[in-house]
């Protein structure tokens, strides 16, 4: 931690008892200076200590997120080792598999990916037939491998380490051959290079601490960095083998088995296979990142701490500033009470508007036989205006028509059994509330009609167009059935009258045209008009 030193202070001679003792002065201003000199002390031990504690919960979140794209990346390199498997079945489907026939072909393949080196294939004996690279020779050589027992057993796919070549730069990727009645014959082994898995890791993964991948048995496939003479096999009694067995993946503090260092390990299985990915970061190098963090913190500290005393002379100016900020605020807090207010008026006063409109139906509906349902429906559709408000992240003095036709069109659908659909085209057209309301009742009209009564089949299609133009917005609902429903033909129904009131408050113009089906066509103003007419 950097210090500065202080400069030197003349003082006066302090006061002496009779003793001839120092006595300590004891004014206010003194101990203000001592708290103005360990009070940056504790602050930077305090933030120090947090940095800390952060650095920890940063590590390990890096340490899981790492772990995963190495598990990740490893069970595709995987699968794409099981296509170079088909390929090599593929291409030496029908020939014998003696030694030296198909090599070339082998090669041919293993040079399409650069990380396998080199393919083999072995018969049921475990006995390589064919194949060049780090394989070893002889009746049954690859019988005893794990990997090789595995395939035998009724594994899709499996992954050895070093096993008796711990010289070898390669690990082993095996998938089993079947023959015509699907029994075990043999297996077609890659000797996979780690360099492929390094790059990746160098590229992709952070600089801090080292990756790699385990296999279960403690073998290490891959591991970045690596440097000559580290050990390429986990010692038995390292703590490996007991997380692995408690679970499939994790992140925590253990020791390591060789040099008993505490480290930071994450780990986490690949896919069904027995191996593991890892990502472990050493305390040390934490403490060395943390002091790094600490020293560049000290950097800004020191400053701060040496102009305190500075600081404090200024304080009442703080004070000013905060009552500026308090008075500021008792503005700001009036403006938003104010206008809650207002708003709280407006919806008073929308409430008022579609108690009128219910009151208005309810009236209508005494004049025209009609059912309690459809009042019921036409109030859902009002509800539904009002839902389109309260789930919008905008103002709310603005309704998109498109939004509440599409809303409406798929309700409709929902509830009729999926016989007939809506074929929608709408654009995004913002109004007034007090507007949408009037809108949503005539739509609603228009479209239960057709849905309800233009296919009595129970199939069919609706069109629903809606745009704006030349300073209008023009809606047409389109059905290529059989007509209208009886509430709302020419004879005056209740449908008609409603939709004819409705027309009025929003200024618009509207017809009925039958021929190839029922046409409901309507245009009125993108602007409210002046006046409009009283909902009766």
């Amino acid at each position: 931690m950097l210090e500065r030193r202080a400069a030197p202070v003349v003082s006066p001679p302090a006061p002496v008892d009779r003793a001839g003792r120092v006595r300590l002065a004891t004014s206010p201003f003194s101990y203000f200076l001592l708290a103005a000199a360990l009070l940056p002390l504790a602050l930077f031990a305090f933030a120090a200590l947090q940095d800390w504690q952060g650095l920890g919960d940063e590590t390990r979140a890096r340490i899981a997120s790492s772990r995963d794209v190495i598990a990740e990346h490893a069970l595709r390199v995987f699968k794409t080792h099981e296509l170079v498997a088909a390929r090599v079945e593929d291409r030496l489907r029908g020939t014998t598999g003696e030694a030296g026939t198909d090599e070339g072909a082998l090669r041919e393949i293993a040079a399409a990916f650069p990380e396998v080196n080199a393919i083999a294939l072995v018969d049921d004996t475990g006995t390589v037939r064919t194949g060049e690279g780090p394989f070893p020779r002889g009746p049954g050589a690859l019988a005893g491998r794990a990997y090789f027992r595995a395939l035998a057993g009724g594994a899709a796919m499996a992954v050895g380490g070093r096993e008796g070549e711990p010289s070898s730069e390669h690990f082993m990727v095996a998938f089993p051959r079947r023959d015509g009645q699907g029994r075990f014959a043999g297996a077609v082994v890659l000797a996979v290079s780690p360099e492929g898995f390094r790059r990746f890791y160098r590229e992709n993964c952070p600089t801090q601490g080292s990756v790699g991948l385990i296999h279960r048995d403690g073998a290490i496939l891959v591991r970045e960095p690596e440097a000559p003479g580290d050990a390429r096999t986990m010692l038995p009694h390292s703590p490996f083998f007991d997380l692995v067995a408690s679970g499939s993946r994790g992140v925590t503090r253990v020791s390591t088995a060789v040099t008993g260092r505490a480290i930071e390990l994450g780990y986490a299985q690949v896919g069904p296979l027995p191996v593991y990915a890892f990502y472990a970061v050493a305390e040390e190098e934490l403490q060395a990142a943390w002091r790094a963090r600490v020293a560049r913190t000290a950097l800004y500290f020191a400053p701060a701490a040496g102009l305190l005393a500075a600081l404090a002379y200024f304080a009442w100016r703080s004070h000013v500033r905060l009552e500026e900020a308090v008075a500021l605020r008792t503005r700001a807090l009036s403006a938003a009470i104010t206008e809650r207010e207002s708003l709280l008026r407006e919806v008073h006063h929308r409430v008022k508007n579609n108690m009128q409109i219910i009151s208005s139906m309810i009236r209508l509906q005494d004049r025209v036989a009609t059912q309690p349902t459809e009042t019921v429906r036409r109030i859902q559709a009002m509800a539904m205006v009002h839902e389109l408000v309260y789930a919008a992240t905008g103002p709310v003095t603005k309704i998109d028509l498109g939004a509440y036709a599409e809303r409406l069109c798929r309700t409709l659908e929902a509830g009729g059994g999926g016989g007939v659909r809506f074929a929608l085209s709408l654009e995004p057209i913002h109004i007034d509330l007090e507007r949408a309301m009037p809108f949503a009742l005539i739509l609603s009209e228009a479209a239960t009609n057709a849905f309800r009564h233009a296919y009595p089949a129970g199939e069919g299609r609706i069109e629903v167009a809606l745009r704006a133009r030349r300073g209008e917005v023009e809606l047409c609902v389109h059905d290529r059935g059989q007509g209208f429903n009886p509430e709302i033909d020419a004879r005056g129904g209740f449908g008609l009258k409603l939709i004819g009131s409705l027309s009025v408050q929003l200024g618009a113009v509207h017809r009925f045209e039958r021929g190839m089906g029922t046409r409901f066509t309507m245009t009125f103003p993108l602007e409210a008009p002046e006046a409009s007419g009283a909902f009766a």
